[in-house]
């Protein structure tokens, strides 16, 4: 091919890059407002079901997960919290209203330098039910100025849940969340 035709064919290419950039940002909107609408939908049901699971979990997603932010375009669920009990029961929220596997789930321990990693790992690993390879550990900072009370023999670290490939599931959830928020008044 002539050097010639290579130039031109670079240059239709970038000219058309930007619209096909455009072209798929407004179908991703598209699918997050449709996603958004059904999760409305969805919600009222559940609500007039009173689907107690469904209303615990989504609230305690609400306090406790990973929610979109204006200034951040992380969309991805992740549940972040000490206590296994609130882990295995939005695990099994994801699970019954969202249709995830064990395979969909990602687990991180975050634990201070100083604690018993071992001994926490195995915490989670037999609270949760899953092997340790499955669990990645990763050190907090150490802030030699902190009050922290959570320390000793207890103290097993934050466990963080994260869904793989949840980036609509995560509009989903916010479209569940806004209808509780309606339903209980709030705007």
């Amino acid at each position: 091919m002539e050097e010639r035709h290579k130039q031109r064919l670079a240059q239709k290419k970038a000219a058309g890059q930007p619209e096909a950039a455009r072209k798929v940002h407004e179908l991703k909107l598209a699918r997050i407002a449709k996603t958004s609408i059904l999760a409305e939908s969805e919600a009222s049901r559940f609500l007039d079901l009173r689907e107690l699971l469904w209303v615990i979990g989504t609230v305690l997603y609400w306090a406790e997960g990973t929610k979109i932010k204006q200034w951040s375009h992380k969309e991805q669920v992740q549940f972040t919290n000490m206590d296994p009990d609130m882990i295995r029961v939005v695990r099994g929220w994801l699970v019954r209203y969202c249709s995830m596997t064990s395979d969909d789930f990602d687990y991180a321990l975050y634990i201070h330098p100083d604690g018993d990693v071992t001994s926490a790992q195995k915490f989670w690993s037999d609270n949760l039910g899953i092997p340790q390879e499955r669990l990645r550990t990763y050190f907090k900072k150490h802030n030699p100025s902190t009050r922290r009370k959570h320390v000793g023999r207890t103290y097993y670290g934050t466990m963080r849940m994260t869904v793989r490939r949840s980036a609509l599931l995560t509009h989903r959830i916010t479209g569940w969340i806004r209808a509780i928020a309606a339903r209980c008044g709030v705007d």
